[in-house]
């Protein structure tokens, strides 16, 4: 019998649900109570990541990335622009010249 990786996680999400369920019925807190504690936690779960992130150089490295980033967009966007601005210039200039040719072979 094979079991492939979808099996695996739908029996992993099934067997977490069914816990879940579990522990909410025989847990010896009222629903409130337990509602307030899980809000709790995750306060304090969100305070002691910002905190991580902010005593850490992620921030700053982020930061300089994201410059990094953007900065190499504009560059690619300025050199595109250059590319455009120059391949409508030679397109009139060609144009001109057959309109001059036309003009010439017409006397």
């Amino acid at each position: 019998m094979n079991i492939n990786i979808s099996d695996k996680l739908l029996y992993l999400g099934a067997g977490c649900g069914i816990g879940l369920v579990l522990g909410t019925l025989f847990a010896p807190k009222s629903g409130q109570q337990t509602r307030q504690d899980l809000s709790n936690t995750v306060d304090d779960l969100t305070h002691k990541v910002q905190e991580k992130i902010q005593s850490s150089d992620i921030k700053d490295t982020a930061t300089h990335t994201w410059q990094n980033v953007v900065q190499k967009g504009k560059n690619v966007a300025s050199f595109g622009r250059q590319r455009m601005n120059e391949s409508v210039e030679a397109g009139r200039q060609k144009f001109n010249e057959s309109m001059e040719d036309e003009d010439l072979g017409e006397r």
